[in-house]
């Protein structure tokens, strides 16, 4: 049985208190963290906060890696920095790289529920037109799947919709396509 992280839950009470934070995602600046790399100080700060306490695992033939707090319904990727299909810095050979945070909205077998803020003003249960409301037209989308994508210059939010198109899980990641749009969060629409 998954642990349900809550606000009187001691161990989210626990973490908040040691990053200091109103809730625990309120002063982490997830964009920011995307392409940085093993082990970094910003980036074993970030993992910290997230009470994430091992290092991410080597790749050796992998192209990816996980590190998880489940009970905080987040996963981050590292990718092999050879394999980014948008570089925007040097890396050391077979670096370890932030690729992707997901945030899952409901729980699964895996993952309670994320109780933090969602980047650009996203919110669970939103619908599919209040998300493009909200962010403008996506990039890419696939009715097949349930995903809406919008690309930036340096980053790309991926929105995945339940069978009833509303928001249940949010990722952030390194770019998939390269973009003019400066961010998602800088964007004013008409």
């Amino acid at each position: 049985m998954n642990h349900r992280v809550g606000p009187g839950d001691p161990i989210e009470g626990r973490i908040h208190r040691a990053a200091g934070a109103k809730r625990l995602s309120d002063d982490i600046d997830f964009i920011s963290a995307l392409g940085l790399f093993w082990p970094e100080l910003d980036l074993k700060r970030l993992l910290a906060s997230l009470a994430i306490m091992d290092e991410p695992p080597p790749l050796l033939d992998s192209y990816s890696c996980f590190a998880s707090n489940p009970e905080l319904g987040i996963e981050l990727t590292f990718k092999n920095a050879d394999l980014l299909k948008v570089r925007f810095r040097d890396y050391p050979k077979r670096a370890r790289v932030l690729h992707n945070i997901r945030f899952y909205g409901q729980a699964t077998p895996d993952f309670s529920p994320y109780r933090g803020t969602l980047p650009f003003g996203l919110r669970f249960g939103m619908s599919r037109q209040s998300v493009v409301d909200l962010l403008g037209p996506p990039s890419w989308f696939s009715d097949d799947i349930g995903s809406m994508r919008w690309d930036a210059e340096r980053h790309c939010l991926f929105a995945d919709l339940s069978k009833d198109s509303e928001v249940e899980r949010v990722s952030v990641q390194t770019p998939v396509a390269e973009s003019i749009r400066r961010s998602l969060a800088d964007e004013e629409r008409d």
